[in-house]
């Protein structure tokens, strides 16, 4: 649970940050953001990796650069930080099975399903950003950044407005709730 939360904060919540504010003036500002973070990531767990064969080591690395493209963009589509911690922490828990294996290496099966998986979830990642590109305005600036500057509450994500559906149960237009 702590290195899900320790990484999260440190890799997203930070650097992720920190570089997105660098590339500010740039369009991809947020995607740029993501990769480099992601390259840190995947470097960053070379170290678990090693005395295992190399095909395992570079396997780990590109698993965890492509999942850390994937955390990236759900953090910067859901401007929540607890998003990502999540989804570590449930990849993470899934992995506990091979902490207690006998043998150093993967099977090449599980390598390859792993690895596909992640890049899927990768280039899922970057679809979203590309697909909704709500999270920034033509400068770059992303957009919850904006909302924060108009709206000081702390709770901006929810106060901003929220919209009740009535109209399937009840047959009624839907109404839109101020707050």
């Amino acid at each position: 649970i702590g290195v899900a939360i320790t990484e999260e904060l440190y890799l997203r919540g930070l650097l992720q940050n920190i570089i997105k504010e660098w590339f500010a003036q740039k369009k991809n500002a947020a995607l740029y953001a993501i990769l480099i973070t992601s390259a840190l990531f995947g470097l960053g767990h070379i170290f678990w990796a090693i005395g295992q064969p190399l095909i395992t080591v570079v396997a780990k690395t590109l698993w965890a650069t492509a999942l850390g493209i994937y955390f990236g963009a759900a953090y910067v589509v859901t401007d929540n930080l607890w998003v990502p911690i999540i989804l570590h922490l449930i990849v993470n828990l899934c992995g506990i099975p091979f902490c207690y294996s006998t043998s150093n290496q993967y099977p090449l099966v599980a390598l390859a399903t792993c690895l596909f998986s992640y890049v899927a979830l990768a280039y899922y990642g970057i679809y979203t950003l590309k697909k909704y590109p709500m999270y920034q305005n033509s400068q770059g600036e992303n957009q919850s950044i904006l909302r924060r500057k108009q709206d000081n509450s702390l709770f901006q994500g929810f106060s901003q407005r929220r919209v009740v559906d009535l109209s399937r149960k009840n047959r009624l237009p839907a109404l839109v709730v101020k707050s």
